[in-house]
């Protein structure tokens, strides 16, 4: 794959955010309780470097680091407990989450100190990992919107960027992608063109409870020379003249 501009990365970075900002003052608010940053598995939420977590997570993707597809029950069980953390039951979110073989986590950023629910896949630490990705959700305000990032790692940066952009204001979710794009038999894992994945799962409830979102993807020099940011309704083949 052709190396992509980190100047690409760089302004993207600043594009989106301001754009997620705009997006959580509209009228898209989820319910949220007070009581839900308590997710954890253990009483407190042990402080951590987000951004340096999930880029560790990703560090060892490549094509040939693993992939098998989830069945439909496994995918639903996790998007039904991404809702009910949204929703503020974390207690009720555990037993889908441990029966599709996921673990919850409380953590709290040590750059803005807001608290994150972290949903993992508990095989990302064996030999044989499935590669069906994390969620993360910002306990501290009502959900407003998410980042998505389908093609971590071969999309270069883009995982830097999506956990850039849940730091970068409250009210996030970042659905990330667990695997790299061209893991498993042919495009099983690639997220961003599968509906039989935990991360299309997830997306779908997120638009089922009305929360916009944007999509992160690189492009190499070649595709839009001249460009550094290139922004898509990610509807249609037509893209509107400049």
């Amino acid at each position: 794959m052709a190396e992509m501009r980190r100047k690409s990365v760089t302004v993207a970075a600043v594009t989106v955010a301001f754009g997620l900002l705009l997006a959580g003052l509209s009228a898209y608010t989820i319910g949220w309780s007070s009581g839900g940053d308590r997710t954890a598995e253990g009483a407190d939420a042990p402080k951590v470097s987000l951004e340096r977590r999930i880029t560790d997570f990703t560090a060892g993707f490549g094509p040939d680091s693993g992939y098998r597809e989830p069945r439909r029950a496994e995918r639903r069980a996790v998007a039904d407990a991404v809702g009910l953390i949204l929703d503020g039951h974390p207690d009720r979110a555990r037993p889908p989450l441990a029966a599709a073989g996921f673990r919850l986590r409380t953590l709290t950023d040590s750059g803005t100190g807001r608290r994150y629910a972290e949903l993992s896949d508990r095989t990302e630490d064996t030999d044989a990992p499935r590669g069906w990705g994390r969620v993360y959700v910002d306990l501290s305000a009502p959900a407003r919107w998410s980042v998505q990032v389908p093609h971590p790692v071969s999309d270069e940066d883009t995982e830097r960027l999506g956990a850039r952009v849940l730091l970068g204001s409250p009210g996030g979710v970042l659905v990330l992608a667990g695997a790299h794009r061209r893991a498993g038999d042919g495009d099983a894992a690639d997220a961003a063109h599968r509906t039989d994945s935990v991360f299309d799962a997830v997306c779908d409830e997120l638009v089922r409870r009305g929360l916009p979102g944007v999509q992160l993807h690189g492009f190499a020099d070649d595709s839009a020379p001249g460009r550094d940011v290139v922004a898509s309704t990610g509807k249609g083949s037509a893209g509107r003249a400049d």
